[in-house]
């Protein structure tokens, strides 16, 4: 016998109505696919995760790269989140921070679990899918850790107005550029 919709309000779920500044959201909880290592329990506490593959060109052809990135410390920073301690000193130039770098983050602050993509297979081919390292059928973990997977944190190039000028910040943790590991089917 299958859940019916009106057993759906019986579970609470928090989250937010703007930016998650202060990452407490259930998002970064373990409440996620594949966040517990128990999978019995795993399964009865969390939805199954989604499975996606990888986009293709408008002519249907897989991307032959790839990167993971992440824009925790652009949510990270002063000027966005409400942290009180340390927050993520994110300009390098146009304006620049006293200490540029300082206080970014990755897994976030205050954030308990910060899910990553891992990817499975099945009779279709390969599919993406987004949780924890836990996940039953995973082939591919990519560090098993949002640490991992995201990589370090990278000096972005923004053109300012006026034109000719602009202004570095390191928005996004992101990964070296490497061969497409999920190619669509």
């Amino acid at each position: 016998m299958g859940l019916v919709a009106s057993q759906s309000l019986a579970v609470k779920i928090g989250g937010c109505l703007d930016i998650d500044g202060d990452f407490d959201s259930a998002s970064y909880n373990f409440n996620w696919p594949g966040s517990i290592s128990n999978t019995t329990a795993d399964r009865l506490l969390h939805p199954t995760s989604f499975h996606f593959t990888s986009p293709t060109t408008v002519g249907g052809k897989n991307f032959s790269q790839m990167v993971f990135e992440s824009d925790i410390s652009r949510n990270e920073s002063d000027d966005t989140a409400f942290r009180v301690d340390v927050p993520c000193q994110r300009h390098f130039a146009n304006p620049a921070d006293p200490d540029p770098g300082k206080g970014c983050v990755n897994p976030p602050p205050n954030s308990y679990f910060y899910p990553f993509y891992s990817t499975g297979e099945n009779a279709s081919g390969c599919f993406w899918q987004e949780g924890g390292p836990y996940i039953p059928g995973t082939t591919n973990r990519f560090g098993g850790s949002a640490h991992a997977e995201y990589g370090p944190l990278r000096v972005i190039h923004y053109p300012t107005a006026p034109f000719g000028t602009i202004t570095k910040r390191s928005n996004d943790f992101r990964s070296n550029i490497t061969k497409n590991p999920c190619p669509a089917a």
